[in-house]
């Protein structure tokens, strides 16, 4: 759903002046009205979208793009970003044998913060020279050490 989520909130925001309402996104984007109406439920919810009710009402941009995150967008819909159930939980049934805790965490960290790094700009854009600075930062690649 997230990344419905993520259509969604292009389109709205590259008219950020218009307001959309979930039956005509949900026509121009081919998704179904259902869908559409509760992921612009849950943007609004989470202040990434600006709703007025009214027959001139609908959904609109509330934000500047440069400061809406991938990562604000997929917590929105999904919640937490964790990639394995360890990350969020502290009692793991299997943790005194399995020993990728740490792993994991350090895994989890460096997507979040790429995902932290890409924008909502950087998605419109659509510029692939916006996300190489992403990659060697958040993973610092340059200072890895193979052994």
């Amino acid at each position: 759903m997230a990344d419905y989520a993520m259509l969604l909130m292009v389109r709205i925001y590259t008219k950020p002046s218009k307001k959309f309402s979930a039956h005509q996104l949900s026509n121009e984007l081919h998704l179904g009205y259902a869908s559409v109406n509760k992921l612009l439920k849950m943007l609004h919810k989470s202040d990434l979208l600006a709703s007025q009710r009214g027959c001139q009402g609908g959904y609109s941009a509330c934000r500047h793009t440069a400061s809406i995150t991938l990562s604000d967008i997929i917590t929105a819909i999904e919640g937490p970003i964790v990639l394995t159930s360890c990350i969020d939980e502290n009692n793991c049934s299997i943790e005194n044998i399995c020993g990728l805790k740490n792993r994991w965490q350090i895994v989890n960290k460096a997507i979040s913060g790429v995902m932290d790094d890409i924008t909502l700009q950087d998605m419109i854009d659509n510029s692939v020279a916006n996300f190489m600075h992403i990659t060697t930062k958040n993973l610092n690649v340059e200072e890895r050490q193979y052994g």
